[in-house]
């Protein structure tokens, strides 16, 4: 009996760490640089900045507050839309 328990705690420990090899570790939140409203107002307009509306599809559509210009990224296809943000371009997300 034991040898079994121990036997399951170290699969089990196996399979932790074989996960957090398979699956990329995303970014901290503190590690995300924001961006104040009065900032983003004075971008506006100007040439080279993409704004994506990240809500979920019922905050989105519930909503009569969107930032004229915006995209809409959906939520769950980050990996989609993300790729086809241009490269060379100013990126502000917003989701609320």
């Amino acid at each position: 009996m034991g040898n079994r328990l121990i036997l399951l705690l170290f699969a089990s420990a196996l399979a932790f760490v074989a996960s957090l090899a398979v699956f990329p570790m995303t970014a901290e939140a503190e590690d995300i640089p924001r961006v104040s409203a009065e900032y983003l107002q004075r971008k506006l307009g100007t040439e080279g900045l993409v704004i994506v509306d990240a809500r979920s599809g019922s905050d989105w559509r519930g909503s009569e507050s969107k930032i004229k210009g915006a995209i809409r990224g959906k939520a769950g296809k980050e990996k989609q839309w993300a790729a086809e943000l241009p490269k060379d371009s100013e990126i502000v997300i917003y989701c609320a």
